[in-house]
């Protein structure tokens, strides 16, 4: 029997050489479905996101509708990190997966192209394996240090060998932006998001490292974003027990820094070997709180989803090839304030979804709109796909991340039975005929001075499809035997009243 794994990448690009271009990215991984000590094969599936400049990976609503794939380069494949003979003997150099994802979001604003894919993966039992996602261009201008040796580096562990209990493990995810707004001069907190679909496992974060060792092998885990010449050194890093992650940094300037960090699970709070190991990195903009366009200094705050009222990780139902139609909903931190208002809303978006381009102002002014449009196709069938934004003012200040999870059920396809009846009276004498019509019912009365009458009447049941159709047939069947009728009967009485003339 086989079982597919999925891995998460967070990314999005463009075929491009020696460009200052990358923004960040998420790689992450779980089982299809359980598994047996017999199973010689694990299906996985493959989970990544990217954000890029826009200007060297570009990406338009043609795009995003056309689920078009964009990358660094046309083929940039994930590599294998472990030894020749441990990624020959998984299985996974004969089906390296590609970098390529779908285009997803786009941001005209900040000048950002985001992309995500789900890719199905079949590895070995009992396979350990260090892949990764290496680049050897440049991340963004960096205002605070400076890349060293440049390029970029997010490496995945993955263990498939089989957990007492519980079976494949999944590896931890996360829902963080891949861009952060953060004023400058001020000690601010960040809460890194961290789950686990194995609920009793422990999930904690950690710095990247420039020689980090995972399951044995030394690798670098960050390239040009390793926090030591990428943040200043005041900044902290702490895990707590509930699976809490924070950050907490003081930018000096103005301009953009990267975090890079490995979130791990461990089967206890003990416990020191990983189960798995997945990249997180992302920007933080530092902007001058000092000097803002109005006195505005709280942050605005999604206030929820509509039609259904959905609240932060709340749940949507929605179907194959049915159309959903949305509005997030943002306020602005100074609801008596009306020069404030919300400048931006960025996005973390299922694929295909459409989303309108900029904020419009509700008739309530401190209240500003952003609308979904998403028609789920079939390959999303039984997913869960979040989406995320974070609304952003006029003065950089932005709200907390606002996420909702999007269940994909089957298409409804509505058959409706309908019962229809067409009856058919005739009477004869004369050759004269009169027909009356409805669009159900059919009534043709022949009348002469004769004592001879015929009474007929049919019962049809029909499908709603076929109503039209039906009585077409019947009433031009039922016109011909009427006829028929009435030359028949209608012969025999002239030439006996011809007789007993």
């Amino acid at each position: 029997m086989m079982f597919v794994i999925f891995i998460s990448f967070t990314l999005s690009s463009i075929t491009i050489i020696n460009g200052v271009h990358f923004r960040g990215g998420m790689i992450t991984w779980e089982p299809v479905s359980s598994v047996t000590n017999a199973s010689p094969n694990i299906t996985l599936l493959i989970h990544q996101r990217y954000a890029w400049s826009r200007s060297h990976i570009p990406c338009t609503q043609t795009n995003i509708f056309n689920r078009d794939l964009i990358g660094d380069y046309s083929f940039n494949p994930i590599v294998c990190l472990s030894s020749s003979t441990q990624c020959n003997s998984a299985d996974y150099n004969s089906q390296r997966i590609s970098s390529d994802v779908y285009c997803t979001d786009i941001n005209l604003i900040l000048g950002i192209s985001s992309s995500s894919r789900s890719q199905s993966l079949s590895l070995r039992n009992n396979t350990k394996l260090v892949l990764a996602f290496k680049g050897n261009d440049s991340w963004l201008s960096l205002t605070y240090g400076s890349p060293a040796g440049e390029g970029w580096s997010l490496p995945v562990f993955i263990d498939l060998t089989l957990r007492p209990g519980i079976g494949i493990n999944h590896s931890p995810t996360s829902t963080m932006p891949l861009r952060i707004n953060i004023p400058i001069g001020i000690l601010t907190s960040i809460e890194i998001p961290m789950s686990d679909n194995n609920v009793n496992d422990v999930i904690k974060c950690r710095w990247a490292k420039s020689a980090g060792t995972i399951n044995g092998l030394s690798v670098d885990e960050c390239a040009g974003a390793c926090h030591s010449y990428t943040l200043p050194s005041t900044v902290q890093l702490r895990t707590f027990t509930k699976n809490r992650c924070q950050l907490n940094v003081t930018l000096p300037y103005v301009g953009y820094y990267i975090v890079a960090l490995q979130i791990e699970d461990f089967s206890s709070n003990s416990s020191t070997i990983a189960l798995s190991s997945v990249p997180l990195q992302f920007v933080l903009y530092g902007f001058d709180s000092y000097n803002t366009r109005t006195t505005c200094m709280t942050p605005p705050r999604i206030t929820n989803m509509s039609p259904f009222p959905t609240s932060n990780g709340g749940n949507i139902s929605v179907t194959v090839n049915g159309q959903y139609y949305g509005v997030i909903v943002a306020q602005t931190g100074c609801v008596n304030d009306t020069e404030t208002y919300i400048a931006n809303f960025i996005t973390k978006s299922p694929s295909a979804m459409k989303t309108s381009s900029f904020p419009y102002a509700q008739n309530n002014t401190s209240q500003y709109s952003m609308e979904l449009q998403w028609t789920p196709t079939i390959d999303q069938l039984g997913s869960t796909l979040t989406f995320c934004a974070i609304a952003i003012d006029v003065n950089d200040y932005s709200s907390d991340p606002f996420c909702v999870n999007f269940i994909v059920g089957p298409e409804i396809t509505t058959t409706t039975d309908t019962t229809s009846t067409v009856t058919v009276t005739t009477t004869v004498t004369t050759s004269t005929l009169m027909i009356m019509t409805t669009s159900t019912t059919s009534t043709v009365v022949a009348t002469t001075t004769a004592t001879t009458s015929i009474s007929t009447t049919e019962t049809t049941t029909i499908t709603t499809s076929q109503v039209v159709t039906a009585i077409t047939s019947a009433l031009s069947s039922d016109d011909g035997r009427i006829l028929a009728l009435g030359l028949g009967l209608g012969l025999p009485l002239i030439l006996l009243i011809s007789l007993l003339a």
